[in-house]
Formats: structure tokens, sequence, C-alpha cells
């Protein structure tokens, strides 16, 4: 009877230890996947705030400002991945890249704006020069002696049609620019439709989009320069100088007043991070 009680105890004792072995297993178990689990939600968290940035931008009727705001944004993300891979030695990707296409329906044009003050009437009034009379002994490189730049003449107009020529005189125009009608694409060379498929070359990052390039010239929003030395009044006949002032408005300043909608249907989201990889936007009427 006493060696049946020690077996009873012993038998109890190690039922005991197992389950106190099995209960330290369960919780380690359990404490080692919290954190794994905190990680994925922190994850998706992270996902969700991401696509948001760009998700306010799918909207139906938006201004060119707009585009050049989300441009901005997913360029600066795509210099963040692509260049952090290249640096850290990894194969280039576009798996956190974003490629964002903008498609112009019209032309984009530029404006040189000159006016005069014209006293002939019972009042003063500012008008226009236009292409047909204006200040013949004055010419454009003399008003604006450093904008616009070489690098922003080359990208802008052909070198045929170069509208701030020594030739061109002060008068009122529009300006045709070599930014088309057309598709631009934000990762520029090739058609990168689908970002998991379509791997990033090293030629990528130094793309030439006319459309990007142009986003570095929007601080030159536009410029001003006042005729200061008192000569301001003219008939506008061609036989005088009497401009009041001349500004300079350039593409990226018409390109923020252009309207533009989202082709909500062909936003993509990549199946393997989640993240928005793919926008369009179409300029509308």
């Amino acid at each position: 009877m006493e060696d049946a009680n020690r077996a009873i105890i012993m038998a109890a004792g190690m039922l005991l230890a197992v389950m106190i072995i099995g209960t330290i297993v369960f919780m380690f178990r359990k404490m080692s996947i919290l954190p794994q689990e905190a990680d994925v939600e922190k994850g998706v968290e992270q996902v969700q705030a991401f696509n948001q940035e760009y998700e306010v931008y799918d909207k139906k009727i938006m201004y060119g400002v707009d585009i050049i705001s989300v441009l901005n944004k997913a360029q600066s993300n795509n210099e963040k991945y692509i260049k952090g891979n290249f640096l850290s030695g990894l194969n280039y990707n576009t798996d956190y890249a974003i490629n964002i296409v903008v498609n112009l329906t019209k032309d984009l044009e530029e404006v040189f704006e000159v006016t005069y003050l014209d006293n002939s009437g019972d009042r003063i009034l500012e008008k226009n020069y236009t292409a047909n009379y204006g200040p013949q002994n004055v010419k454009r490189k003399d008003i604006f002696k450093t904008i616009p730049n070489t690098t922003y003449q080359n990208l802008i107009y052909s070198p045929t049609n170069n509208p701030w020529g020594i030739t061109k005189l002060l008068k009122s125009e529009t300006i045709k620019t070599k930014i088309t009608a057309g598709k631009y694409q934000l990762l520029g060379a090739g058609s990168i439709v689908n970002p998991e498929v379509d791997k990033i070359t090293d030629s990528m990052l130094e793309n030439n989009s006319v459309l990007k390039q142009l986003l570095t010239q929007s601080a030159n929003m536009s410029q001003t320069v006042k005729n200061t030395n008192g000569e301001t009044f003219s008939k506008g006949d061609g036989n005088d100088s009497g401009w009041n002032r001349a500004t300079w408005y350039p593409a990226i300043y018409y390109l923020k007043t252009k309207k533009f909608k989202c082709e909500g249907e062909k936003v993509t989201y990549s199946s393997k991070t989640g993240r928005i990889v793919y926008m369009e936007f179409t300029e509308i009427n």
C-alpha cells in the first residue's frame, strides 16, 4: 500500500512537472509570437499611411499644382529607395518605386507680357504691346539677363525657335514650348507599368524626363521687370520705347493652372508590398 501511494505521488509529480514545462513552452512561444504580430501590425499601418498620402490625389478634378505635388512626392520616394539600393549594393528593383504618368492633352505654353501706359484718352490705361507694334529698340535679353538660363532654354525650346534670342524684340506673345501634348512618365526611360516585372536599370537613375526636369524650375514662377527710367508712356505706334513692365510666365506657371483627373481604375498596388506603385493623371478641359 505504501508503495502504491509512493507511485501515485511520483506520477502526480511527473504530471505536474510536465504541465509546468508545457506552460513555460507555451508562454515562451506566445512571447516570441507577440513581437512578430506587433511587427506585422506596424508594417500594415505603415503601408496604409503611405498609401493614404497618394490616395488623396485619386480625385475626378484637381489642378496642376496637385500634379506637381504628387510628382515631387513620388520623385523623392524613388530617389530614397532606388538610390539606397544602389549604394547598399542591392540589385536595382522597383518594389518600392512609384511611377506617376501625366497625360497632357494640350501643348504647354509660356507667355511674355509687355505693357505700356496709354494717356491718349481721358484716363491712363495699361495696355499690351502686341506683335504688330511695340518698342523696337528694346530686346528681351536686355530685360532678363539671367532668366531663363541656358539649361532652361535647352529644355523648353527647340534650337531653331528660341524666343529669347537677341533678335527678339520686346512684345507680348504666347510662346510655344517643346512640352507638347502626350504622355510623360516620372520613371522616364521605357514603359514601366508593372514595377514588379519591369526592373529598373542604372540609366533610369539619370533619366531625361522633360516633365521631371521641369519641376526643378518651379521656383521661377514668374518674373516682372518694371521700367524705371520714366519712359513708360507710349502711343504704341512702334516709334518709341515707352514700355511700362515686362513679365515672363514660364511653362510651370501654366502647368499649375491646368485641370486634371486621376484615372482611378488604373491605380495599381503591389501584390508584394501592398504599396501604391502606379498612378495616372489626365488633363481635362
